[in-house]
């Protein structure tokens, strides 16, 4: 599900691009928890180390 507008307008474009309704969000998905793997480990470093 996409819930952010940049990521709702990122599917948007990719639908327009020619990708499928499912291809596009299961795209923004995935990008997402690309991003998401960093940002939890920097903020267990961060909670930990202080």
């Amino acid at each position: 599900m996409v819930v952010m507008v940049p990521g709702y307008t990122l599917a948007a474009s990719l639908i327009k691009d020619g990708m499928s309704a499912p291809q596009a969000v299961l795209t923004v998905f995935l990008a997402n928890v690309i991003i998401l793997m960093p940002m939890l480990l920097i903020g267990h470093a961060g909670a930990k180390y202080g």
